[in-house]
């Protein structure tokens, strides 16, 4: 099975939807940033040079400190970072079948991004790295939320 695995920044303080005392251009940079700052991220670890069809399992971190996000928010803040590794991919962000899994918080949190590449793609939704819930949105964008049975990799 050809996965790579990308950690990248939990994303920024402005993403969330639920912050709206933001002027709109503030939130505009903080996106655009987190789109670059993805993206870079992805192109370090040579996701480039993959070719698809493509399947990404989305495992977010949450900072230690802190409310738990939910996954509604994080999956919404999460966007921006999304279309970057799409850009790197070099598909429109809609061809990705996204899995997503809330895991262990971490210090300063993060986002763990498994691409998994052609026919491990089609193979079915795999664990994520670690996770309380699952969310899968196919590309049609129906979303099927599911509790976690067993540790990361288990079936």
């Amino acid at each position: 099975m050809d996965v790579t695995r990308i950690t990248l920044p939990f994303p920024y303080n402005g993403l969330s939807p639920n912050d709206r005392h933001k002027h709109w251009s503030e939130k505009a940079r903080a996106v655009k940033r987190y789109r670059r700052d993805c993206a870079a991220f992805a192109m370090e670890r040579g996701a480039h040079k993959l070719s698809g069809p493509f399947r990404l399992s989305v495992t977010f971190c949450p900072k230690s400190r802190g409310p738990l996000p939910d996954m509604d928010n994080l999956v919404a803040s999460f966007k921006a970072g999304q279309d970057g590794l799409a850009d790197v991919l070099h598909v429109n962000d809609r061809d990705l079948a996204v899995t997503y899994a809330i895991g262990e918080r971490c210090k300063d949190g993060g986002v763990i991004v498994d691409i998994h590449q052609n026919e491990a793609a089609r193979d079915g939704v795999d664990a994520p790295a670690a996770g309380l819930t699952e969310t899968t949105v196919r590309s049609n964008g129906m979303a099927l939320i599911q509790p976690i049975t067993g540790k990361a990799g288990e079936q």
